[in-house]
């Protein structure tokens, strides 16, 4: 009878340090590159992690997330959160342990995009005045569906007091459906003065029809850097470079030209 409790003892002590090092050995598998042979060793790896509920979430934030993440570790990551029934709670439950962690609300806040949990947008839109989170707040809030208000990108374009993110954010503007909020970062980032920042512009333009672009009042050069090489050949459209025959700026002239000339071929 000893002998039994003492074995029962043993395994109490070691089944955890056993499951431990099996989630470390899948982990590590799930990790490798995911090409010929390695592709279904990888899978399976992540798919049974995927399958272990909260305890390999668990193990990759204390392992994993709280250093520096590789490329292959962050794809194994997200497969088997996006796998993983238990993600969706552990990943809210972590925004409030962890709401003083930057680093670890990065990350949070990326899983909650790759898993497209709407739910998390109030937590996420928390972090649009911390100057480190902003702009990876304000993204991720365009990629999960809200549409920020004036008063929310004005305070976020705030924070950019050195115009660093200038094409992040015309970027993630041009995703919304509302031109207005480009026009904001447009006008706040004076893209006429960076070649750059300008193209960055006119490709989220693209984003947007010739109407609303006339009745928001953009610029007549921006209009037709947009719809230049476009293949849009709407009766408007055309109407509105026949117009541009005659300007005064000669590169618009030229595109015009260019544009009426292609009809013909089109």
């Amino acid at each position: 009878m000893n002998k039994v409790i003492i074995l029962l003892l043993i395994l109490l002590l070691f089944v955890p340090a056993l499951q431990g090092e099996s989630i470390e050995g899948l982990f590590k598998t799930a990790s490798l590159w995911q090409v010929g042979d390695n592709k279904a060793k990888v899978d399976d790896a992540r798919n049974t992690l995927a399958a272990m509920g909260s305890e390999p979430l668990q193990w990759i934030w204390e392992n994993i997330a709280h250093g520096k993440i590789s490329s292959l570790q962050w794809r194994a990551v997200v497969s088997i959160f996006q796998g993983n029934d238990d993600a969706p709670s552990f990943i809210k439950d972590r925004f409030a342990l962890d709401h003083d962690n930057d680093g670890y609300l990065k990350i949070l806040i990326s899983l909650s995009v790759k898993l497209k949990l709407k739910d998390n947008i109030c937590l996420i839109k928390g972090l649009l005045k911390n100057k480190d989170l902003a702009f990876t707040a304000f993204s991720a809030l365009v990629g999960l569906g809200y549409t920020p208000t004036e008063r929310e990108i004005i305070e976020v374009l705030a924070l950019d007091t050195e115009h660093k993110k200038g094409i992040s954010m015309l970027s993630s503007c041009g995703k919304t459906p509302k031109l207005k909020l480009l026009m904001i970062c447009i006008n706040e980032y004076e893209v006429e003065d960076s070649p750059l920042l300008y193209w960055a512009a006119v490709n989220s333009l693209k984003n947007f029809s010739l109407k609303m672009l006339i009745n928001e009042k953009v610029s007549q050069k921006m209009i037709v850097d947009t719809f230049f090489l476009s293949e849009e050949r709407s009766p408007q459209l055309i109407e509105f470079f026949e117009e541009l025959k005659n300007s005064k700026n000669s590169n618009i002239r030229i595109k015009t030209g260019i544009y009426t000339t292609s009809l013909l071929l089109y």
